[in-house]
């Protein structure tokens, strides 16, 4: 039941994670928008910067979006599965607990 619950902790705190991924991306992307077809835009690559066209950019800054909503998905799928998993043993241990009190009496 705890190890349940810490893996539950931990989804919510990766799912958080990429909501803030896909927000930073999605304001780039606005950001970008706005600036002239003309503007030289650099894309963050290690430690160096690249040269890139802002269609290159946002294309990247998409991919990265559609990539987190994936992750997010099967992060929920994985949370729910885990939620009745803790449902079940909660209700197991409230059981074992009932037999305990009922043999002692």
């Amino acid at each position: 039941m705890i190890d349940t619950s810490q893996q539950l902790k931990i989804a919510d705190v990766q799912i958080e994670q990429l909501r803030r991924q896909q927000h930073h991306a999605r304001l780039t992307d606005s950001e970008l928008s706005q600036l002239p077809p003309s503007t030289r835009v650099y894309e963050g690559v290690g430690r160096m910067f690249l040269l890139q066209d802002i269609a290159k950019v946002k294309e990247t800054l998409e991919g990265r979006v559609k990539a987190a909503d994936d992750k997010i998905k099967k992060l929920q799928n994985n949370k729910a599965y885990l939620e009745r998993t803790l449902k079940d043993s909660e209700s197991n241990l409230r059981e074992m607990v009932a037999q305990k009190q009922a043999a002692k009496s």
